[in-house]
């Protein structure tokens, strides 16, 4: 439900324990291998340790993405891997802990598309109730390179923001972060 200043906060039935069991799937203590055991600690479903208390506090999982363009068309390419296998995206991945975000999305460019970028600014923040991911997406510019896909990959394409595949797009956030990306270049369709 929306709250003030545009901020959505999630809904008490999306944020149950259920939701919290698919961001976190560990059955023993780190510290002293113990089965762990859910119950209620400050107010949310937690994992904790029956031998020595620890609790489990899930961090997010930081993601990394860039939206270029090349030849007058926002590259994108069709995944090869789960989830959203043969679906299309912009370029974009898991940043390593200790990697400032900027780093990875150039990373993830070359890696994925093999376009070095540079990035030019921040498009925005993704995340959703109930996901672990939280992905940051900046705007950014081919320095060099040539589109070409790797083994995560089935094509790699520019498309002409007027034929972008809206309807086979990965990710809610791959569709927001476009959507915002056009708004703020003032890309038209």
């Amino acid at each position: 439900m929306p709250g003030s200043g545009g901020v959505v906060y999630c809904d008490d039935s999306v944020a149950d324990e259920t939701s919290h069991h698919t961001v976190h799937r560990a059955w023993f203590c780190e510290r002293c291998g113990s089965p762990l055991a859910w119950t209620e600690i400050e107010g949310r479903p937690r994992q904790q340790c029956g031998g020595c208390g620890w609790v489990v506090y899930v961090d997010p999982k930081v993601a990394s993405g860039v939206i270029v363009t090349w030849d007058d068309g926002v590259v994108l390419l069709k995944r090869a891997i789960e989830p959203g296998y043969g679906k299309w995206v912009f370029p974009g991945g898991y940043t390593d802990a200790g990697e400032p975000t900027t780093v990875a999305a150039v990373r993830e460019a070359e890696e994925e598309v093999g376009l070095q970028v540079e990035v030019l600014d921040l498009v925005g923040v993704y995340s959703y109730c109930g996901e672990r991911v939280v992905l940051v997406v900046y705007d950014g510019r081919v320095v060099s390179g040539e589109p070409c896909g790797n083994e995560e990959s089935l094509d790699v394409k520019a498309f002409p923001v007027d034929q972008i595949p809206w309807d086979e797009l990965a990710f809610p956030s791959t569709r927001e972060a476009l959507e915002t990306w056009i708004q703020k270049t003032g890309q038209r369709p």
